[in-house]
């Protein structure tokens, strides 16, 4: 992470007569994951809705699209019970009085050293440690993770299922002790402190923000366990970025093994055709016509219940020898690509029966991981502990519907998990609107099926030339991660732009990430608002407002050309001149230049600072200016256009904006530019 130094937070507190160690107000909630460090309070200004016609609805305080209470959750685990209280000082003058306290294991070790560096960012203070703790009520310690320790305060470990991602924070005399089970619980659990002491939240791994002084530690009685055990960040900014991972509170490693590290579409890794296909045919789809396309697994062997046994064991054997020294748990194998399904005589009285060919990928995953189980307790058998070991396969495209009949031949064993990639919803419409009615019954229909449901959704537009656009999916986001708890789901992956760092407003869709996945019951105002308080600086006003004029055109596309823009995230492509006038483009360009020069006395008080906020502006700033190179060339002089691409391709190389589309990288589009 990159962390500003006790000098730079010096001279931001002589710049503005006030740290950002003691910035009070924003959001104070108790829950969300996330951890940000920022050096300025900028002004949160309210911004112009902008746009043709009426421009559809401003996500403000008083129209928030995800803002429907009757699908708000119940039942989640979010205990928290804080109270301001004096008899604790924690920091003053800089100092503390406070020693960690922490068991040696590596990933506590961790938390413990991320509180400890957060502090010191924070406040000024050293957090040292004590390896030789004395337990007494005017002891001052935090204790991360020594269980034994805990025993001898007499402190309990939550009585709740906090699994091994939720956590316990408790005071009791003058010290905290801060429990969990795991990794993911000890990582939560320390953003969980900060957030409580310092304020801590991140927006990205440049910029934390910290809202308290840190003067007290208040009364805390808290368990928490994350809506979703799994948080996958998917944009590229997060998959890569090993500290926004840890201190957004996203799951920190993937949690999937895969065949040659392919994680996706890799059955023809398990059974590569060029090795099977000559010698058994009949591992392959059919497809409508009779013909052998070979596009699929045959997931019945054509009915050949040897030959079907044959492949099983082949992956299965894959299977064990990839979780041979791993403590990773669940191993995808998850179909190819394509729309092809098997229509053989044995898969398509299966649909017959069941409704849909997911009914013959369920007993084939069951009997693969019949043959994967009766081995690892085999192994067990000598005494060790059995090995958990979860396979995971797709519910795509062909695939996506549950099968229509529930008995004992389709219910997904303990260990056998469920992918289901929602690639047909509109994404700039909650699950809940009749847009989306054929996804939200796919959800809804595989709740019954299995335990283990990890739901695949999307946040970008993978057009030609769409991935830098803005894609409003902003603020019903939050809707869909409610339906995918409320059928069931532990996991959501919501992809966004994979290959490349993006424009667009993406960071802001990580921040919500961050916190939503943690806890479905946020509001989404209130993230938007402290935002764009934060993440640009002083230029957050211009950003705003160039934010909300983006949203507002964005619906009022969809409304005027419903037959071009529906939502959906391929095959719609938004590089038309028509969706974006030159006004409106050259109007956001300026307010992303006047968001720069808002921030422009930070460029000698507190560089580092300003280099945050302005990359931050610039990557964003990303859209509009291309847009406006590609489309509106004429509009400039042959010298003025020229420095526009000039200065825009040296952004995005400084920015590792490498793509415009998926698989369609922006060095070509600069090269016949001659930039």
């Amino acid at each position: 992470m990159k962390k500003f130094n006790r000098l730079i937070s010096m001279l931001l507190a002589l710049v503005l007569m006030l740290s950002f160690v003691s910035c009070k107000g924003g959001d104070d909630s108790e829950s969300g994951g996330g951890s940000v460090s920022s050096e300025s309070e900028s002004v949160s200004g309210g911004g112009s809705s902008g746009g043709s016609e009426d421009n559809g609805k401003i996500p403000d305080a008083s129209n928030p699209t995800e803002d429907f209470p009757e699908h708000k959750v119940s039942g989640t685990l979010h205990k928290v019970n804080v109270t301001p209280s004096e008899k604790r000082v924690f920091v003053s003058g800089g100092k503390t009085e406070y020693k960690l306290v922490y068991a040696s294991t590596a990933y506590i070790s961790k938390a413990a050293s991320f509180i400890a560096s957060h502090v010191f960012e924070a406040t000024g203070a050293n957090l040292e440690t004590e390896t030789s703790p004395v337990w007494s009520e005017n002891a001052k310690y935090i204790v991360v993770g020594d269980k034994d320790f805990m025993k001898t305060a007499g402190v309990t470990e939550p009585t709740e299922n906090i699994g091994s991602t939720g956590y316990g924070i408790k005071t009791k005399g003058n010290s905290v002790f801060i429990t969990a089970n795991g990794y993911d619980g000890y990582q939560l659990g320390a953003i969980c402190f900060l957030r409580q002491v310092v304020g801590y939240d991140m927006m990205y791994d440049d910029l934390v923000i910290y809202e308290k002084d840190g003067a007290t530690i208040p009364d805390m009685d808290i368990v928490e366990r994350p809506d979703f055990d799994y948080r996958s960040g998917s944009n590229n900014a997060i998959m890569n970025n090993t500290s926004a991972r840890y201190g957004m509170g996203f799951t920190d490693n993937t949690i999937f093994l895969a065949p040659q590290g392919k994680r996706y579409h890799n059955t023809f890794t398990y059974l590569p055709k060029d090795k099977y296909e000559n010698a058994h045919p009949e591992w392959y789809c059919d497809n409508a016509l009779g013909k052998f396309e070979h596009s699929q697994l045959c997931y019945t062997a054509h009915g050949d219940k040897d030959s079907l046994k044959e492949m099983q064991t082949i992956i299965a054997e894959q299977i064990l020898d990839l979780a041979a020294d791993t403590e990773l748990k669940n191993v995808t194998v998850t179909q190819e690509d394509t729309e092809s399904k098997c229509e053989c005589d044995a898969c398509n009285a299966i649909v017959d029966e069941y409704g849909s060919i997911s009914a013959a990928i369920i007993m084939f995953m069951n009997g693969v991981d019949d043959i994967v189980q009766a081995k690892l307790e085999e192994e067990a058998a000598n005494g060790t502990e059995k090995k958990e070991l979860n396979i995971v396969f797709f519910a795509y495209h062909f695939s996506s519907a549950a099968p229509s009949k529930l008995d004992d031949k389709v219910k997904c064993n303990e260990h056998v998990g469920v992918l289901l990639a929602l690639s047909r919803a509109s994404y700039t419409h909650t699950l809940y609107e009749s847009i989306n009615s054929s996804p939200l019954s796919f959800l809804e229909g595989w709740k019954d099926y299995t335990d283990k449901l990890y739901v695949w959704m999307y946040q970008n537009n993978f057009a030609t030339n769409s991935y830098q656009a803005m894609y409003n999916s902003f603020d019903s986001v939050i809707e869909n991660y409610r339906a995918a708890y409320l059928n069931n789901a532990v996991l959501i992956m919501n992809q966004g732009n994979w290959e490349s760092i993006n424009s667009g407003f993406a960071r802001f869709k990580d921040y919500i990430d961050s916190h939503a996945l943690f806890d479905v019951n946020v509001n989404y105002v209130d993230l938007y608002n402290k935002f764009f308080k934060y993440y640009y600086g002083d230029g957050g006003e211009y950003m705003k407002q160039f934010f909300d004029e983006g949203i507002a055109q964005l619906r009022y596309i969809e409304r005027a050309y419903p037959g071009e823009q529906t939502g959906l995230i391929v095959h719609q492509p938004l590089n038309k001149s028509k969706f974006w006038p030159f006004r409106m483009l050259e109007n956001w360009k300026n307010l992303c230049e006047q968001a720069i020069a808002a921030n422009k006395k930070y460029e000698v008080t507190n560089p580092q600072y300003y280099k945050a906020v302005t990359t931050h502006i610039t990557v964003d700033s990303i859209f509009p200016r291309l847009y406006l190179c590609q489309l509106y060339p004429t509009s400039y002089s042959d010298e003025v256009i020229a420095e526009m691409r000039s200065s825009l391709a040296t952004d995005c190389r400084t920015n590792m904006i490498t793509h415009t589309g998926e698989a369609e990288y922006i060095a070509p589009l600069f090269e016949s530019w001659g930039v």
